[in-house]
Protein backbone atom coordinates (compact mmCIF):
# COMPACT_ATOMS: atom_id res chain seq x y z
CA UNK A 1 0.00 0.00 0.00
CA UNK A 2 1.47 3.67 -0.82
CA UNK A 3 2.63 6.19 1.73
CA UNK A 4 1.04 6.03 5.04
CA UNK A 5 -2.89 5.20 3.41
CA UNK A 6 -4.52 1.89 4.91
CA UNK A 7 -7.03 0.29 3.65
CA UNK A 8 -10.09 -1.63 5.33
CA UNK A 9 -12.07 -3.78 2.60
CA UNK A 10 -15.64 -3.23 2.92
CA UNK A 11 -15.89 -5.66 -0.15
CA UNK A 12 -14.66 -5.89 -3.33
CA UNK A 13 -16.69 -2.95 -4.50
CA UNK A 14 -16.47 -0.75 -1.48
CA UNK A 15 -13.54 0.42 0.14
CA UNK A 16 -12.71 2.75 3.30
CA UNK A 17 -9.73 4.44 3.12
CA UNK A 18 -7.75 4.82 7.14
CA UNK A 19 -6.38 7.97 6.71
CA UNK A 20 -3.45 8.50 9.02
CA UNK A 21 -1.93 11.64 8.65
CA UNK A 22 -3.12 15.47 8.05
CA UNK A 23 -1.52 15.28 4.83
CA UNK A 24 -3.75 11.65 3.52
CA UNK A 25 -6.48 13.70 4.88
CA UNK A 26 -6.18 16.66 2.57
CA UNK A 27 -5.06 14.95 -0.62
CA UNK A 28 -8.15 12.69 0.27
CA UNK A 29 -10.54 15.78 0.45
CA UNK A 30 -9.43 17.47 -2.44
CA UNK A 31 -9.28 13.64 -4.55
CA UNK A 32 -13.16 14.28 -5.94
CA UNK A 33 -11.43 17.14 -7.80
CA UNK A 34 -8.93 14.89 -9.50
CA UNK A 35 -10.61 11.59 -10.08
CA UNK A 36 -13.83 10.43 -11.48
CA UNK A 37 -15.45 10.52 -7.99
CA UNK A 38 -17.79 13.15 -6.95
CA UNK A 39 -18.33 13.06 -3.53
CA UNK A 40 -16.14 11.85 -0.87
CA UNK A 41 -16.94 11.41 2.74
CA UNK A 42 -14.75 11.46 5.72
CA UNK A 43 -15.85 9.68 9.21
CA UNK A 44 -14.08 10.86 12.19
CA UNK A 45 -14.38 8.71 14.90
CA UNK A 46 -12.31 7.45 18.18
CA UNK A 47 -11.41 3.82 18.85
CA UNK A 48 -12.62 3.69 22.37
CA UNK A 49 -16.56 4.80 21.48
CA UNK A 50 -18.63 1.91 21.13
CA UNK A 51 -21.48 3.86 19.12
CA UNK A 52 -18.46 4.43 16.49
CA UNK A 53 -17.76 0.99 16.31
CA UNK A 54 -21.21 0.19 15.53
CA UNK A 55 -21.37 3.20 13.16
CA UNK A 56 -18.04 1.30 11.57
CA UNK A 57 -19.86 -1.55 10.52
CA UNK A 58 -22.39 0.76 8.84
CA UNK A 59 -19.78 2.93 7.33
CA UNK A 60 -18.42 0.24 5.20
CA UNK A 61 -22.09 -0.99 4.21
CA UNK A 62 -22.43 2.19 2.57
CA UNK A 63 -19.27 2.07 0.67
CA UNK A 64 -20.46 -1.10 -1.01
CA UNK A 65 -23.56 0.68 -1.93
CA UNK A 66 -21.87 4.00 -3.86
CA UNK A 67 -18.79 2.51 -5.39
CA UNK A 68 -18.73 6.03 -6.64
CA UNK A 69 -18.37 7.25 -3.73
CA UNK A 70 -15.06 7.53 -2.51
CA UNK A 71 -15.32 6.81 1.96
CA UNK A 72 -12.60 7.78 4.46
CA UNK A 73 -11.89 7.43 8.06
CA UNK A 74 -9.96 9.05 10.56
CA UNK A 75 -9.10 8.19 13.83
CA UNK A 76 -8.95 11.37 16.28
CA UNK A 77 -5.89 10.22 17.40
CA UNK A 78 -3.96 10.84 14.60
CA UNK A 79 -3.15 14.22 14.45
CA UNK A 80 -0.53 15.90 16.78
CA UNK A 81 -2.47 17.97 18.44
CA UNK A 82 -6.14 16.48 17.96
CA UNK A 83 -8.56 18.53 20.08
CA UNK A 84 -7.43 21.74 18.23
CA UNK A 85 -7.02 20.25 14.53
CA UNK A 86 -10.42 18.52 15.03
CA UNK A 87 -11.84 21.53 16.45
CA UNK A 88 -10.63 23.58 13.16
CA UNK A 89 -12.45 20.72 11.09
CA UNK A 90 -15.57 22.11 12.69
CA UNK A 91 -15.78 18.07 14.85
CA UNK A 92 -17.57 18.81 17.76
CA UNK A 93 -18.24 15.22 18.72
CA UNK A 94 -17.93 11.18 17.38
CA UNK A 95 -19.02 10.18 15.30
CA UNK A 96 -18.72 13.17 12.86
CA UNK A 97 -19.01 12.77 8.94
CA UNK A 98 -18.04 15.30 6.49
CA UNK A 99 -18.94 15.41 2.74
CA UNK A 100 -17.19 16.96 -0.26
CA UNK A 101 -17.77 17.60 -3.39
CA UNK A 102 -14.94 18.64 -5.48
CA UNK A 103 -12.72 19.83 -2.54
CA UNK A 104 -15.35 21.98 -0.71
CA UNK A 105 -17.11 21.01 2.20
CA UNK A 106 -21.07 20.40 1.67
CA UNK A 107 -21.89 18.70 5.07
CA UNK A 108 -21.01 18.71 7.74
CA UNK A 109 -22.75 16.82 10.79
CA UNK A 110 -22.52 14.66 13.58
CA UNK A 111 -24.50 11.44 13.04
CA UNK A 112 -25.87 10.33 16.83
CA UNK A 113 -27.13 6.76 17.62
CA UNK A 114 -25.64 4.31 15.59
CA UNK A 115 -28.94 3.63 14.65
CA UNK A 116 -29.38 6.90 12.76
CA UNK A 117 -26.09 6.97 11.23
CA UNK A 118 -27.13 5.60 7.81
CA UNK A 119 -30.13 7.32 7.82
CA UNK A 120 -28.02 10.94 8.41
CA UNK A 121 -25.48 9.60 5.94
Amino acid sequence: VPGNIAFDHASSTGVVEQLVTTTDLSNFMLGATSSNTELVVVKYYAHYCKICQRAGMQFKKIATEYPNVSFGKVESMVFPDSANTLRRLGVSKFPFVQIYRQGQCVASFSTGPSHLFVKKV
